[in-house]
């Protein structure tokens, strides 16, 4: 008999917990209908995406609680707009919630982000410039999910190696300029980006790796300065191709010409791989002079050069700039009018030759500042 009680009262006892635990399950209110909103984001400091959100969730008037009634994770897609990405932020209910809640936001990408120990990577989407800055070398592999919008790359002085594919996700880069800090240009490092038409590499590069501008079917000319010692196999001048039988499967750039010094690594890539090589010598400024609303500025002569450009600007990046062409070997020196007084300018140069019926130019030189009188 005792034992008979002690069942019945075990039974009673369990049919009331399972009669709380359907009672809370249905009294439990679906977050479906709630109300998120995005505070702000919390950004990925390499790639420039964001990674997190900091939100809030309202459900029938009551400002829910994370942790006590509900979690949330958040994922990134990709979106139509070039400077942006999709964040999408799944909300679940828990404790006295349940359901799921949907929502998702666009959220422009992070301007600076992390791309070395002590190197960062600056974007400029209205001017489409994409610029490394700091020093020592970047991290190896593509630095940045912000990286449509630019058609400029600026490696800034200070930076000693751009490493394996950095730039690869850029697929409309027209232009880039590596500074005179850069040692070494790691393999890969332009792979496949495919627009690019002008390259400018400054005088103090010396390695450059294996398939570094491989795959850039719009680029037909580099200078390569003579401080550049090694050049390795398909640096320049080649693309993929999958219809070649032989060669690993790559083609040359219909063209492709290179410009350097007599017995350069340069002249000696160019004629081991059957390019084009143009002979002649950088220049640099001598002297720069301010005059009233002008400057003077003159440079040294460049061997195998036939002429000579000055290039000015606000910007020490030349991001926007002006060019003026000067005609004739023997020519050095010129005075650059009709400038604004009191305004501090950057001046460059660079030598050029002309071959038939095209001119080839070598790379700028370092620049100089002046300001106007």
């Amino acid at each position: 008999m005792k034992k008979s009680l002690s069942l019945i009262l075990a039974l009673i006892l369990s049919l009331s917990v399972l009669s709380c635990f359907f009672t809370a399950g249905a009294d439990a209110v679906d977050i479906k209908d709630a109300t998120v909103t995005v505070n702000g984001y919390t950004y990925d400091d390499r790639y420039g995406s964001p990674k997190d959100a900091d939100i809030t969730v309202v459900c029938n008037g009551t400002i829910l609680s994370e942790g006590t009634d509900y979690t949330y994770k958040t994922e990134t897609y990709d979106c139509d707009k070039e400077d942006c990405t999709k964040l999408s932020i799944t909300v679940t209910g828990i404790g006295a919630y349940t359901g799921e809640k949907d929502e998702s936001v666009i959220v422009p990408y992070d301007s600076t982000g992390k791309c070395g120990k002590k190197a960062r990577w600056y974007a400029d989407p209205i001017n489409k410039v994409f610029m490394i800055k700091g020093t020592g070398a970047m991290y190896n592999g593509y630095i940045s999910d912000f990286n449509e919008p630019f058609t400029t790359l600026i490696v800034d002085r200070g930076i000693t190696k751009v490493s394996w594919q950095n730039f690869v996700y850029f697929r409309n880069l027209k232009y880039v300029s590596i500074a005179n800090t850069v040692k070494t240009l790691d393999s890969y490092v332009f792979w496949d980006v495919g627009g690019i038409e002008k390259v400018n590499l400054s005088k103090g590069i010396e390695k450059i790796g294996e398939g570094c501008f491989i795959s850039n079917y719009s680029l037909k000319y580099v200078y390569v300065p003579d401080s550049v010692t090694k050049i390795s196999k398909r640096a320049f001048g080649y693309i993929t191709d999958d219809t070649e039988e032989d060669d690993d499967d790559y083609a040359k750039v219909k063209g492709f010409t290179l410009g350097g010094v007599k017995g350069s690594a340069a002249e000696k890539y160019a004629k081991k791989n059957g390019f084009k090589f143009i002979a002649f010598k950088q220049c640099s400024v001598k002297a720069l002079a301010a005059k009233k609303a002008s400057f003077k500025v003159k440079w040294n002569k460049a061997s195998g050069a036939t002429g000579y450009q000055i290039q000015y600007s606000a910007s020490k990046y030349f991001v926007s700039s002006k060019t003026v062409t000067v005609k004739g070997a023997t020519t050095l020196s010129k005075t650059v009018k009709k400038l604004k007084s009191g305004k501090k300018y950057y001046v460059r140069v660079r030598s050029l030759k002309k071959s038939g019926k095209k001119t080839y130019y070598s790379s700028w030189s370092k620049e100089k500042a002046v300001k106007t009188k």
